[in-house]
Parts: structure tokens; C-alpha cells; sequence
């Protein structure tokens, strides 16, 4: 019995999205500002001078911690200080979320 590849290669993309987490796809520093592009959750990366990790994603927000801080969830579009840096979301797509850290 042979299976159609199409039903292996959606098992396989599934197998490569659970193990791999989150993921920094770009970011850019300029001036003591950046701007990132991240998709998934969970892991920590390292963004300039601070340690960013995305616990939670949902529709219309994101719960970020730097540099081990409790979450603070933030909305598409505010602004807020988590520990020593101002976090401003700028978009969310499903599990991609884009924003500015300084």
C-alpha cells in the first residue's frame, strides 16, 4: 500500500512546525530600535540587548517577556514596557507576529 504524497508531505510539515517553535524569520536594528518578524512561540531569542520570549499569541494580541520578566500581554497597535524595553505590536497573522522593541 503506497500513500499519496500529499498526505506525507503535510505529515512531515506538521513533524517540522512542532519541533521547531518559535522562530525569528527577520529583524532589524537601527538607532536602539527593531523591528521584528517572528512566528510560533516558546522560545527565547535574542534581540539586540534583550532577551524576548512570546508565551502566548491570540487574534488581536501577544504576551511577551524580556530578559525573564513576568508576561505582559499587548494589542495590535499599543505600546507597553516590559521590563527595560517599550514593546509595540504591529501586526498579528495567525502565528506570525510582527512589532517594534526599543
Amino acid at each position: 500500500m503506497t500513500r499519496p504524497f500529499h498526505a506525507v508531505a503535510v505529515l512531515m510539515l506538521g513533524a517540522t512546525l512542532a519541533l521547531t517553535g518559535c522562530q525569528v524569520n527577520s529583524h532589524t536594528c537601527r538607532g536602539g530600535e527593531c523591528h521584528v518578524t517572528t512566528t510560533g512561540t516558546g522560545k527565547t531569542q535574542s534581540i539586540d540587548q534583550w532577551d524576548v520570549k512570546i508565551t502566548e499569541i491570540y487574534a488581536d494580541s501577544a504576551v511577551f517577556s524580556v530578559d525573564r520578566s513576568p508576561g505582559v500581554r499587548i494589542a495590535v497597535g499599543r505600546s507597553e514596557r516590559v521590563r527595560d524595553a517599550r514593546i509595540r505590536v504591529t501586526s498579528i497573522e495567525g502565528e506570525t507576529v510582527k512589532y517594534d522593541i526599543k
